[in-house]
């Protein structure tokens, strides 16, 4: 996916997060999001979110590698949770 969707993407001044499932993807996105925030903690995604784009001035774009897996490995509490979050996100905008 790097080579590919990601490379498309290089011409645009975007703040590309590149995640992928591991043992949990939500795990997977706080963890992603909390490194590049350096220690800053925010109670909720779409507060952390807002927060990275003032500070980077640049839209945020979330890149899940092998997206697939959370259907194929993930549990109904793991997906619940995601769609949950990115549901929130998308309302947030």
């Amino acid at each position: 996916m790097q080579c590919g969707l990601a490379s498309q993407l290089e011409t645009v001044d975007w703040l590309p997060f590149f995640i992928r499932k591991g043992e949990d993807i939500n795990r997977s996105l706080n963890e992603a999001l909390q490194k590049v925030l350096k220690g800053e903690r925010f109670d909720t995604y779409a507060e952390t979110i807002k927060e990275l784009y003032a500070q980077y001035e640049r839209p945020i774009y979330l890149l899940f590698d092998q997206f697939e897996e959370l259907f194929i490995l993930g549990t109904p509490e793991e997906q619940a949770a995601f769609f949950k979050t990115i549901s929130t996100l998308v309302d947030a905008r």
